[in-house]
């Protein structure tokens, strides 16, 4: 049995870390106690990881869109809600909604938004860029 320093060693190369990285990427912790019958066992359970996360980090492409879909019929919602409302003044009043105040707001600026709402960090700032 090879624990993941001996894979280390028995392969001349760091991919027992890679492993223990690719392990917390997926799980959110850290592997404890694993052994390996084989380094071909070790290099069958390497690429289960790394299609694991593959498919997580798509999982998370695809729950972000829904997300900002969702944003942005807020968006359209609060101008439809109160006359003469730029994006601007829509996104102050769906901070206000959201709890965040003007202070947390001057100092993160929209990224306290986009963290409450698990938005991808610049997006706002490209949308209003992008409107401008």
């Amino acid at each position: 049995m090879l624990t993941l320093s001996e894979v280390n060693a028995t392969t001349d190369s760091h991919d027992g870390d890679i492993f223990s990285d690719l392990h917390k990427d997926v799980y959110g912790f850290r592997p404890r106690n694993v052994t390996f019958e084989s380094v071909e066992h070790f290099d069958a359970e390497y690429e289960r990881l790394v299609k694991r996360l593959s498919e997580k980090l798509e999982q998370e492409k695809f729950e972000k869109a829904i997300r900002w879909s969702e944003f942005l019929d807020r968006i359209d919602t609060i101008k439809e809600l109160v006359s003469n409302v730029d994006t601007v003044r829509a996104l102050e009043i769906l901070c206000d909604a959201e709890g965040i105040d003007a202070e947390e707001r001057s100092f993160y600026g929209w990224e306290s938004l986009e963290w409450k709402l698990g938005l991808q960090f610049g997006s706002i700032k490209q949308m209003i860029e992008g409107e401008l």
